[in-house]
Order: C-alpha cells, then structure tokens, then sequence
C-alpha cells in the first residue's frame, strides 16, 4: 500500500463553531437559513460542516461564522463540493468551499488558523 501525503493547499483546523447557511428553497420561493449547523475543521479555503440539511453537490450558499475571540462574523458565498450521510434524513457532512469572501476575512482566517495550529 503506498502512502500519499497531504495534498491539501492550506491547513485545516479541527473547529467546532456555530455556522448559518443559507439558500434559496425552490418550492417556498425564497431563502432559508439552516442555523444549527457546526464546523468540524476549517482552513483558508474551505470549511467542512455537519448540518441537518442535505445540500446538492455543486449547489451555492452564503455561510456566516465566528471564530473564538473575534467580534466579527465572517460570511460570503461557498460551494458544495461533497455531502457524505451521517445519518439519513438527520445529519450530513457538507464540505464547503469558499468562492467570494473578503480577502480582509480570509487572511484574518489564515492567521487564526496559523496561530491555533501552533
């Protein structure tokens, strides 16, 4: 068996923190906001999160969090890129890629990221 190593760009963290997702329901004709979903690890270019929601891969929702110790919530328009059933009907594990935040908010991210992974 051969090993490969990380291949990932940025680092992750094992996070857990509170994350607001919202999208647009087709049937209701208007958005929603998911509001008990949690991180369970984050890095400057993504954020993996277990939400009572099954989201559709490549799918695009605005994703609103904030870290430990800062008085700001970070939010901005992410992409689904995987969905793995935690618990059918229940919970799912949606990794989420970030596409348009502010790079004010991702550097602030990568340094938090930097300075916690120590």
């Amino acid at each position: 068996m051969v090993h490969h190593p990380e291949r990932r760009k940025f680092k992750r963290l094992k996070l857990e923190v509170k994350v607001e997702l919202q999208y647009y329901n087709p049937e209701l004709g208007r958005s929603e906001i998911i509001s008990d979903s949690k991180s369970k690890n984050i890095s400057a270019n993504g954020i993996l999160v277990l939400s009572s929601k099954r989201f559709a891969v490549e799918e695009f929702i605005l994703a609103r969090f904030l870290l430990p110790s800062k008085k700001r919530f970070i939010m901005g328009l992410a992409k689904v890129v995987r969905v793995e059933v935690v618990e059918e009907g229940k919970q799912y594990e949606v990794g989420l890629v970030f596409v348009n935040f502010r790079k004010e908010d991702l550097d602030e991210l990568n340094k938090f990221i930097e300075s916690e992974a120590k």
